[in-house]
């Protein structure tokens, strides 16, 4: 903003100076031409000056004030071009502005839609796409779009247990009869290890023949283990209050 000021200030002066050359053998200047400057004082004709610039450099133009001579016509092509410079250069600068105040919601939609794509590419039926939509809703609240691992990584130790269980509060408040077991340096190493998933309703969580791999922390919603009466096989059933299906962290 500073320098598109100090751009119109120079355009303002070499403005005013152009006509005050010309005075002397042309009375009918810019100023001249208007009743409200014509006897007034030079501050008031600099910022009549710094006016003209910035409608010019805007490309507002008002018309208000329009140059009379072959001299200020001239020096006004000039500034039209250079002001439709300053003008892109500022258009250019607010629309960075606007894109810097949420990065995170940015990148998190184009990750949407290389997700989308990905989806179509692969010609997923509509259910699984909205399984998946639904999951990846859960997982970008809870998750930071940054790379957070490599940003706690690079901490000090201490340092790093105060950011994760600042980030983590109220998860520790829930579980706290287990985490509360264990060291701080444990606890600080089970928390960065947690990653949020999401159910849906009838989802299957585990299988008696799968592996003993991942411990899950359910966050919301309710589940129920379900036996078959020959006992062939026994399996993890979520069953939801909730339509939207459970929160989950799983370790």
């Amino acid at each position: 903003m500073f320098n598109v000021t100090f751009i119109a200030h120079l355009l303002a002066c070499f403005w005013y100076y152009v006509s005050s050359v010309e005075e002397e053998d042309e009375r009918d200047n810019w100023w001249n031409s208007a009743d409200h400057l014509r006897d007034n004082t030079v501050e008031a004709h600099y910022v009549s000056s710094l006016y003209w610039a910035f409608t010019t450099m805007t490309t507002v133009g008002y018309g208000d004030l329009t140059p009379q001579t072959g001299t200020e016509r001239t020096y006004s092509i000039i500034v039209m071009i250079l002001g439709a410079t300053v003008f892109g250069y500022i258009v250019g600068n607010v629309s960075q502005m606007v894109g810097q105040l949420d990065v995170g919601a940015a990148r998190q939609r184009e990750q949407r839609v290389e997700i989308r794509n990905y989806m179509k590419e692969q010609d997923l039926p509509r259910e699984i796409r909205m399984h998946m939509d639904r999951f990846f809703d859960f997982y970008f609240q809870r998750t930071s779009i940054f790379d957070e691992s490599d940003i706690l990584r690079k901490l000090p130790s201490g340092l790093r247990r105060t950011v994760v269980m600042h980030i983590n509060k109220k998860l520790l408040k829930r579980f706290w009869s287990f985490f509360g077991r264990v060291k701080n340096e444990l606890r600080c190493a089970l928390l960065m290890a947690l990653k949020p998933s999401f159910c849906l309703k009838y989802d299957c969580l585990y299988r008696k023949t799968d592996g003993a791999t991942e411990m899950y922390f359910v966050q919301q919603g309710t589940f129920e283990l379900i036996s078959f009466e020959n006992k062939s096989e026994c399996f993890w059933s979520l069953f939801f209050l909730l339509f939207k299906g459970s929160n989950l962290f799983r370790l």
